[in-house]
């Protein structure tokens, strides 16, 4: 995701559903933390799926925990998120189910 789809998420904010996942190396790995600040205001969102996405971390994680209806997160192929990134959005998004390895 780029600046573009920053702006976009502005139209977005009934949207309770969000997927970037991608076959397209080129959008799965500008999925930045800014992007995921601007996602962080999607507060109807419930699922959200950045599988693929190379360049989400712990920090990224962070920015979604305050996205309390948030009950599905999918995060497979995110090589960067720690166990302890896991942790932190569980403890903050207890009835969150995260898909991804077991780290």
């Amino acid at each position: 995701m780029t600046d573009r789809y920053m702006k976009a998420t502005e139209s977005l904010s009934g949207r309770d559903t969000l997927s970037s996942s991608s076959n397209s190396s080129s959008n799965t790995s500008s999925m930045t933390h800014d992007v995921l600040r601007a996602i962080s205001g999607l507060t109807a969102l419930t699922s959200l799926d950045v599988s693929k996405c190379e360049n989400v971390t712990d920090e990224g994680l962070s920015a979604v925990s305050g996205l309390t209806a948030l009950t599905v997160l999918d995060i497979q192929y995110c090589d960067s998120v720690t166990a302890e990134g896991k942790q932190a959005l569980r403890d903050a998004l207890p009835r969150l189910q995260i898909r991804g390895p077991e780290l």
